[in-house]
């Protein structure tokens, strides 16, 4: 019996696609693992949290380019895979949407850094960030996540990702040239969206002139999304913004290697909620989706529990003794790991399922409700650290996954108990 569900989770759709996401999001985690040790010992600290600033002021952009459309959009074309004249329009209606939202993000990520970051020469940065945010702004991962066709997809993230690595290991040599690492990110990223485009015709299908009631769709459907998109990042990567506005330089290092870590971590797991959200959207396979995360979630704690064992000497290792202090702090973020995949898993995967999609989106506002009524406090105090902000975060993402549970089985009850 065992030997059989092992069986159909290897040979399984869902499977397959998350593996794909698995090795993609596996080139996410080299950069933590392999880029940021090089940065640390060769910027130096102060210089290094200069670069993580930037880099999280980037991801904040994203989060705004993206409008969503990494849920929205992946809904969008799984459930109209069959109707090539439909997601032509969609593309173009999407591409329009983004073009408007990179402005306003670029506009944000200039006013933070000439009058918010204590960065003294920000033109360099800024240049370097725009590539980054444009680069990232026309890439489109979700598409191929929605159309259940990720290995190619991988294939370019990994090469991305290897340009990126490349780049940072030929031009960042001494301090001061922190600068050259996020011009390293921002021309991979405009590669990465050359080959998105190439890729997306590869397999048929282009744009076509959206109308105008395309454009309107295509914005208010995202608008849900986008809103959660931005609840969920006032409490994971605006932190470190935060900590730029009111922290040490060593206070930013510190939090952006564990949260980088964290996120290495969400690299490993979030291709199976990836992959399961169209899946289950389409199927509503629910004794797959059960044994596919309690398997997950088991191999995850136990792997979190290890690396809880070793946090000082792992940080160390990997990043020098400037690290030496942040082992408490890395054993928070591995507990958050644990909340957060379970969360995640009870997120858009199974509220589509049951065809409750604002469950994920509510959820998510109300932990960064939670989050920043905890962090107005935290600053009245003047009490704002890495370990505060950390346990913040650890509360909000609690509160999440339990929402989420108990919304999902509790409709879950009321539609089974009507059909």
């Amino acid at each position: 019996m065992l030997s059989t569900s092992i069986k159909k989770l290897k040979t399984h759709s869902v499977t397959k696609n998350a593996v794909a996401l698995l090795f993609m999001q596996i080139s996410n985690t080299i950069i933590p693992f392999i880029v940021y040790p090089y940065l640390t010992r060769h910027l130096g600290i102060d210089e290094f949290s200069n670069f993580a600033l930037v880099m999280a002021l980037i991801q904040l952009s994203f989060v705004i380019t993206d409008y969503g459309f990494s849920l929205s959009g992946a809904y969008e074309i799984a459930t109209n895979q069959n109707n090539k004249s439909h997601i032509s329009h969609y593309l173009a209606s999407v591409f329009i949407v983004k073009s408007l939202m990179t402005f306003v993000s670029l506009m944000l990520f200039g006013l933070y850094l000439k009058y918010y970051s204590n960065i003294e020469n920000t033109m360099p940065l800024f240049l370097g960030g725009t590539l980054a945010i444009v680069g990232q702004a026309y890439q489109w991962t979700w598409f191929f996540q929605g159309i259940e066709k990720m290995k190619n997809v991988t294939i370019y993230h990994f090469f991305v990702r290897l340009l990126f690595v490349l780049l940072v290991f030929y031009l960042v040599d001494e301090k001061g040239d922190g600068f050259l690492a996020i011009y390293a990110w921002g021309f991979a990223q405009v590669f990465g969206a050359i080959l998105s485009f190439y890729m997306i015709y590869t397999k048929g299908f282009y744009f076509s002139s959206p109308t105008k009631e395309n454009i309107i769709g295509c914005f208010t459907k995202g608008w849900h999304f986008f809103f959660s998109r931005v609840s969920v990042s006032l409490y994971t990567t605006a932190n470190i913004v935060i900590l730029g506005l009111t922290g040490s330089s060593t206070y930013i290092a510190h939090y952006s290697i564990c949260d980088q870590l964290y996120k290495g971590g969400q690299a490993i797991t979030s291709p199976l909620s990836q992959a399961m959200y169209p899946y289950m959207a389409r199927t509503k396979d629910w004794n797959f989706f059960y044994y596919a995360i309690t398997f997950t979630g088991i191999s995850l704690a136990v792997i979190c529990l290890l690396f809880s064992l070793f946090s000082e000497e792992f940080l160390v290792l990997l990043y020098g003794d400037s690290l030496k202090n942040a082992g408490s702090l890395f054993d928070i973020f591995l507990i958050i790991t644990i909340i957060n995949f379970f969360g995640s898993a009870f997120g858009y995967s199974a509220a589509s399922a049951i065809g409750k999609i604002n469950i994920a989106n509510h959820s998510v506002i109300i932990g960064s409700l939670i989050h920043l009524s905890v962090v107005a406090l935290l600053y009245a105090l003047d009490r704002i650290t890495p370990y505060t902000l950390a346990f913040s975060l650890l509360t909000a993402e609690l509160f999440v996954m339990m929402i989420r549970i108990f919304l999902i089985r509790y409709h879950y009850k009321i539609s089974n108990s009507l059909s």
